[in-house]
């Protein structure tokens, strides 16, 4: 596995879990 696939393999989980954080700040803010 070359750098940047083990890079995007690791960046896609993170991505979705980030956008799931902010999303639940988003609804506590309301």
């Amino acid at each position: 596995m070359t750098i940047i696939e083990s890079a995007v393999e690791v960046s896609k989980p993170v991505a979705e879990v980030y956008a799931f954080l902010s999303n639940m700040n988003n609804h506590q803010q309301l």
